[in-house]
């Protein structure tokens, strides 16, 4: 009886007592939705729904634009889509906001070596080296040998046109004096 007093008595004064209000900062919100977000990100990965993906991407890039990792990742699913332009543009971010991330700029050298542009790849590959992207060094090394080779074959053709054309020149020439030496 003496238990039952005392539960009633104690649940009494928890009934007369105001409710607590639960009082959640700004910060707090924002990193629940981060938590949320990145939790459907990794979902829509894992089941391979890149729309629904891209969507997540777009939604913690509004919430943390600073991210440079979060950019990172962003282009690399990108360029895995096929999208180069978006991949480099996020690639760009993430280095303007963390320049001395080898990775970033490896990233972005490699992804305009998939366009088919060495020449700008050469330059990031480089900066990637120059911080410390050991791992880039043979892709560096291999096309800046592609474009030597490119523009020794350029040079090589452009002579080769020079040379079809004098002796097209000539043939020309030849032909003219046989048709003068035939009008006797």
């Amino acid at each position: 009886m003496k238990r039952k007093l005392s539960f009633l008595i104690l649940l009494s004064l928890v009934a007369a007592q105001p409710a607590m209000a639960v009082t959640v900062d700004g910060d707090t919100i924002k990193q629940r939705k981060i938590l949320v977000h990145r939790s459907l990100l990794n979902i829509y990965i894992a089941q391979r729904r890149q729309a629904d993906a891209f969507k997540e991407f777009e939604n913690m890039v509004a919430l943390t634009p600073t991210d440079s990792k979060l950019r990172f990742e962003y282009g690399t699913h990108l360029g895995r889509a096929g999208k180069y332009g978006a991949a480099i543009e996020q690639y760009k971010k993430a280095a303007n906001l963390d320049p001395t991330n080898a990775d970033i700029w490896g990233a972005i050298g490699s992804t305009y070596l998939r366009m088919k542009n060495p020449e700008a790849a050469l330059e990031y590959l480089k900066k990637a080296i120059q911080l410390g992207g050991t791992q880039y060094q043979k892709q560096y090394e291999d096309t800046y040998k592609y474009i030597e080779y490119m523009e020794r074959k350029k040079q090589y053709d452009k002579k080769q046109a020079e040379y079809r054309k004098k002796l097209e020149q000539q043939r020309k020439s030849r032909q003219a004096e046989e048709d003068d030496n035939d009008d006797w």
